[in-house]
């Protein structure tokens, strides 16, 4: 008779790609979701919740101890909070850290910080995940995350309703509706009282995207959002 043997299909997609569709209409992709979920409830693993906190920081640590080193505790907080442990990114960065010499062997071959470890521009392979994440955005929703980037990883969203002069329940729906749900590109970062208002605030999914849309305004656009 014939061997019955076991088959496992394993497929990788982003939310937020079947979110915004395709040429104006349902993703091909979102019936086929639907009805996994329809008959298997626990085939799906989110790997977003791989991301930041102990996983993220998990990555990291094992990441770099693929190869003999001396790099302390210190040095993997500050890789861990620029990288949260995106597994790209983390990889990205410490070869851009090799290769401009920041990181070196030593004569047992362990890898060590031989120079201040700066992160003053991406990579490139970053910079093309990030500008492929932003790009599609229409115009006024990268406006809206470019002046939050002038405010910082964490930003106010009645500051950015009142610099890009937004409606504030308009900007609301936008960061809610379209910014985190369905791009997936901020969270809500909860609200704070103060004696004149409740303001609500928000911050970058990833730090790297605030860095790079802040890095991509000249001096004097940085200058006029600032103000």
């Amino acid at each position: 008779g014939t061997e019955k043997l076991p088959l496992m299909l394993v497929g990788i997609y982003r939310t937020a790609e079947i979110r915004l569709g395709r040429d104006g209409g349902r993703h091909p992709l979102e019936g086929i979701v639907n009805e996994v979920r329809r008959y298997w409830r626990d085939a799906e693993i989110d790997l977003r919740e791989t991301i930041g906190g102990v996983a993220g920081r998990a990555f990291v640590d094992s990441f770099v101890d693929t190869e003999p080193n001396r790099l302390d505790v210190a040095f993997r907080d500050l890789l861990f909070r620029r990288t949260e442990g995106h597994p790209l990114f983390t990889v990205e960065l410490l070869r851009t850290l090799e290769e401009r010499g920041v990181l070196a062997k030593d004569k047992e071959g362990r890898w060590f910080v031989a120079r201040p470890v700066t992160f003053e521009e991406l990579p490139d392979e970053v910079k093309a995940v990030i500008e492929e994440r932003t790009g599609r955005l229409e115009r006024e929703l990268k406006d809206i995350l470019t002046c939050g980037s002038v405010e910082g990883e964490q930003f106010t969203a009645e500051v950015v309703a009142r610099v890009r002069q937004i409606e504030e329940l308009k900007l609301a729906e936008r960061l809610s509706e379209e910014l985190e749900r369905r791009h997936r590109l901020v969270i809500s970062a909860g609200e704070v009282q103060t004696p004149q208002e409740r303001l609500h605030m928000y911050r970058f999914l990833h730090a790297l995207f605030q860095q790079y849309l802040y890095g991509n305004l000249s001096a004097m656009q940085r200058q006029q959002l600032h103000r």
